[in-house]
């Protein structure tokens, strides 16, 4: 899932039957926050580095133990991994945060995220709720909710949650993640309007060009054509939007504007491209024969 823009503040909550300790003390506490701030400029130099990623996931891992009550070390961590992939890890990393009573806010909204991409819905379901139970909720723990009720198919709910977040603050991945559970439900016509309204509501937003040309193909080829086009265009790197793009080319007539972006992929392959990618778009371009 992408990271959302706030229009709503909250007052933290506090994690229940916190036990405190020396750590807690507020001289130990500015001792580490000002130890943070120096951890913080040596991520900013490791990460400019094309492999920075690993080295900064081991500062942080080192700042843990080293400070294991300061929250802000498992959101970074955990933020890194789930980046990398690995959010199961990052599950690990929180749910540790969370047994030590630091339970906060910023943790319980990485550890929904860390568990929707690890394929746990229903317990990111069950931190979302609590966290949406404020008078001014973030749309963004609104919108996760209904991303959590779409994947255990609660339709009804998913969309609730979605046209909520919508109504706090409204933009293109909430209308695209809208126009997804219609799609879901069959709805396809309330799924190509809210498609749209996410690409109007960020022209840039590849999901919604690409999910608004997969509604549109069935009944309006021309306007799935349009849709993928500037699906590929903004990630010329998606394999699968581009294979979808250029059979249905062949299928509508135009080999040759397929030609053309099968073999700019080619020639704009990075050298670190899977082959199967590769493959498969070398496959799709055999497939039209020579010029």
């Amino acid at each position: 899932m992408q990271a959302l823009g706030y229009t709503a503040s909250r007052m933290n909550r506090q994690p229940l039957n916190q036990v405190y300790t020396e750590a807690d003390d507020p001289k130990t506490q500015l001792a580490v926050h000002l130890a943070w701030r120096e951890v913080l400029r040596q991520l900013a130099t490791v990460l400019a580095a094309p492999e920075g990623k690993q080295d900064a996931l081991r500062i942080l891992m080192a700042q843990i133990e080293q400070h294991p009550r300061f929250a802000p070390a498992y959101t970074a961590t955990a933020t890194l991994l789930i980046d990398l992939g690995r959010s199961a890890e990052a599950v690990t990393v929180l749910d540790a945060a969370v047994g030590l009573s630091l339970g906060t806010d910023a943790v319980l909204e990485r550890l929904s995220l860390a568990l929707l991409n690890a394929g746990e819905p229903e317990r990111a379901a069950g931190i979302l709720e609590t966290l949406v139970v404020v008078d001014a909720p973030w749309a963004d723990d609104v919108n996760r909710l209904g991303a959590a009720y779409g994947a255990l198919g609660r339709v009804d709910a998913a969309r609730a949650q979605f046209r909520r977040a919508l109504e706090i603050e409204p933009n293109a991945e909430i209308w695209k993640n809208l126009g997804v559970i219609e799609l879901q439900d069959g709805n396809t016509t309330e799924a190509i309007l809210a498609l749209e309204e996410s690409t109007r509501a960020d022209a840039g937003y590849a999901p919604g060009w690409r999910l608004l040309g997969a509604a549109l193909r069935p009944t309006d080829v021309a306007g799935a054509l349009v849709a993928w086009r500037r699906a590929v265009d903004l990630t010329p790197a998606d394999v699968d939007a581009l294979l979808d793009l250029t059979a249905l080319m062949v299928e509508s007539g135009a080999q040759e504007d397929a030609r053309r972006y099968l073999e700019r992929y080619l020639g704009n392959a990075r050298t670190d491209e899977t082959s199967t990618a590769l493959q498969q778009v070398r496959r799709q371009l055999s497939t039209l024969g020579t010029r």
